[in-house]
C-alpha cells in the first residue's frame, strides 16, 4: 500500500505538495515532448494535479504513483490535442465564412454605390452639386453657401430634398 496516496486520499495537503514537487518537472518535460509548447505543457501539468486532487477519493492505493500521474498526464495531453484540433477547425470554419461574408459585403457595397451614383444623376444639377459638396466633400452648409453665393438655408433645404428623394428611391428599389 502506498502511504503518500493514502494521505492524499485523506486530503493531506503536505502529501499532495510532496507529490507535486516530485512530479511537476517530470510531467512538464513529458508534456513538452508531445506539445512542443511551454505554455501548453505547464497547463497540462496544472490540469494533472488538479485532476488528481479533485478525484483523490477515487485513487487506488494499490497502483504506483508513477502510473497514476503519467496516466493522468496522457489523458490531459489527449484532451489538449482534441482542444487544439477543435480550435483549428473552428478557426478554419470561421475563416471560410468570413471570406464569404466579406466577398458578399464588398459586392453589396459596390452595388449600392452604383445605385447611389445612378440616383445622383437623376437629381437636378444644382441639388446634386450641393449634395456632393456636403456629403462627399465634407463641406459645411455655411461653406457651400459662401462658395455658391446662396443662403445657408437654401443649402440646407437642397440637402434635405436630396436626402428625401434618395431615401424614397432606395426604398422603392428594395420593394421591387
Amino acid at each position: 500500500m502506498n502511504i503518500v496516496l493514502a494521505k492524499i486520499k485523506d486530503g493531506d495537503h503536505k502529501a499532495f505538495k510532496s507529490l507535486f514537487e516530485t512530479y511537476h518537472y517530470k510531467i512538464y518535460q513529458f508534456s513538452l515532448r508531445f506539445t512542443n509548447d511551454n505554455d501548453a505543457a505547464e497547463d497540462i501539468v496544472q490540469n494533472v494535479f488538479v485532476h488528481i486532487w479533485n478525484n483523490r477519493h477515487k485513487l487506488n492505493e494499490q497502483v504506483s504513483l508513477d502510473a497514476i500521474v503519467f496516466k493522468t498526464a496522457k489523458q490531459e495531453i489527449s484532451n489538449w490535442f482534441r482542444t487544439v484540433k477543435s480550435r483549428e477547425q473552428q478557426i478554419e470554419d470561421i475563416s471560410l465564412f468570413a471570406e464569404d461574408d466579406v466577398d458578399e459585403d464588398v459586392e453589396l457595397i459596390e452595388s449600392r454605390k452604383v445605385q447611389l451614383y445612378k440616383l445622383l444623376e437623376t437629381l437636378p444639377e444644382k441639388r446634386r452639386e450641393i449634395f456632393i459638396l456636403h456629403r462627399f466633400e465634407g463641406l459645411t452648409c455655411q461653406e457651400i453657401a459662401q462658395h455658391l453665393h446662396i443662403s445657408k438655408s437654401a443649402v440646407e433645404n437642397q440637402v434635405s430634398l436630396a436626402l428625401t428623394y434618395l431615401r424614397k428611391q432606395v426604398e422603392l428599389s428594395k420593394s421591387l
